[in-house]
């Protein structure tokens, strides 16, 4: 850099040139500042400048903003040298290229400031730099036909979409914990079901329509309470076991009358189905697994035998027992049990299901709601979709108000299964019961309070 004068502080001529401005007598007053000791120091110069000056230039930057078709705001910069006159109207016209056959101008304003520069020789100076702004009027008004808005028309057609592979998928129906039952009015004889019969006829009129492929009694149907060492034998539950026997094997009939001749019924042995042999190994062990030694391997006193027996649809009818140890699998991935696992809090029996077993589980037993899904992981760490595994529990088909123990704050709730299946897929539907009937697919089936020929069935049994 050029040495312009010595610093007064060290006397050093290493100094630079920091910037100038003009004062009001014309003098230049030029900032320095010293490379050695940073000290920053002022001069004058005793005359106006005489070193030459950039020329006057119109910048090529100027700005045309359309308010209207008729009004316009042009904006520009112009610069020249120090101590020139701000440049007129008529200068601006020019060098901004108006049209003054066209335009008028209706207002002229001009802003300035100074900046300071060195000339290619380093010698600093000093330049005037002007933004103006002018607002023009055309002095013929042009009109202005603004279009109506019209809706666009535009023809679509509509892509190619191949018609989507339907796969058929088996149907069963999972149904558990009915607790089919009774207690009788000692005064009247009268035998009142823990179960809900309108229930039980809307899953038949529903049978009526859907075909199902299987039918899965999944524990506890029968309620068995006169067969109890838990609980307490109060004489409204002596001798209801013989009607509540009856009144299965009436509701199973009726499912195989309605059910396709290829479907069967899946019957899995539930705790309360498991009080009779417990009870004969208690009270009355020689009786104990006892079996006919022609017709049957089932002992003689059993749900299935005493239920079935040898009847002529035996051969449509599999009992699943080993209780808590039976199940019946839907395919390799999918099991059905009872369930022996009961948790308070709800969800968590579910999840302990899913740490039993790699097997997706359908189960009853706890009377509620839940479901929990896993996935698994592959060694490397990622996640295998074809390894997800859920539980679920479909609540009761019972009367939670009538099944025993009479509490009165349950957390039960009535509903079943409908499951879709294949060999390695299963998709777990529930249905919430009603007060009459139930909901599916947005079809409603509501049932009839029938009389069973329970009725005349156990007339012998009412006391007087």
């Amino acid at each position: 850099m050029k040495e312009y004068a010595t610093c007064p502080v060290c006397g050093s001529n290493n100094v630079k040139h920091h910037r100038s401005r003009r004062l009001k007598s014309s003098l230049l007053s030029i900032q320095y500042k010293c490379k050695e000791c940073k000290h920053f120091f002022t001069e004058n110069t005793g005359e106006p400048t005489t070193e030459r000056l950039p020329p006057t230039v119109a910048l090529n930057d100027t700005e045309w903003s359309h308010q209207s078709n008729n009004q316009v705001i042009v904006t520009g910069r112009i610069e020249q040298k120090a101590g020139r006159k701000p440049p007129t109207l008529d200068e601006v016209i020019k060098k901004f290229g108006i049209d003054e056959d066209v335009w008028t101008v209706e207002r002229f304003v001009v802003n300035e400031w100074e900046q300071g520069q060195s000339t290619k020789e380093g010698t600093p100076c000093i330049i005037s730099l002007y933004q103006i702004k002018l607002t023009l009027v055309r002095q013929v008004a042009v009109e202005t036909s603004i279009p109506p808005i019209r809706p666009i028309k535009f023809q679509v057609s509509a892509p190619r979409v191949k018609k989507p592979k339907k796969k058929q998928f088996k149907k069963a129906i999972y149904l558990s914990d009915a607790h089919i039952g009774f207690h009788r009015d000692l005064r009247t004889g009268q035998l009142e079901p823990y179960h809900n019969r309108k229930h039980w006829s809307a899953v038949i009129s529903y049978l009526r329509e859907n075909p199902v492929d299987l039918f899965v009694l999944g524990g506890d149907i029968m309620d068995m309470g006169d067969m109890s060492d838990k609980f307490p034998q109060n004489p409204e539950g002596h001798f209801t076991t013989q009607p509540a026997l009856v009144e299965t094997a009436w509701l199973i009939g009726s499912i195989l009358e309605v059910i396709p001749a290829s479907s069967k019924i899946v019957y899995i042995e539930g705790n309360h189905e498991n009080r009779l042999p417990r009870y004969l190994l208690n009270h009355f062990s020689s009786a104990y697994n006892v079996s006919s030694v022609r017709f049957s391997e089932e002992p003689i006193l059993s749900v299935p035998e005493l239920i079935v027996g040898q009847g002529v649809d035996q051969g449509r009818i599999e009992w699943v027992g080993d209780y808590p140890n039976g199940a019946y699998w839907i395919n390799n991935n999918t099991r059905l049990i009872h369930g022996h696992i009961s948790k308070s809090r709800a969800g968590a029996t579910a999840g302990a299901y899913l740490d039993e077993i790699n097997a997706s589980t359908i189960f009853g037993h706890i009377h509620r709601h839940e479901v929990a899904s896993m996935s698994l992981q592959s060694r490397s760490g990622q996640q295998v979709e074809t390894t997800v595994f859920t539980a679920k529990s479909f609540g009761m088909f019972g009367v939670p108000s009538r099944v025993p123990p009479f509490k009165k704050n349950h957390n039960w709730q009535q509903g079943f299964g409908i499951l879709l299946y294949d060999e390695t897929y299963c998709n777990a539907q529930t249905v919430s019961l009603m007060e009459e009937g139930f909901e599916v697919e947005g079809n409603m089936y509501i049932g009839d309070d029938y009389t069973a020929q329970i009725v005349k069935d156990t007339e012998w049994l009412a006391l007087s």
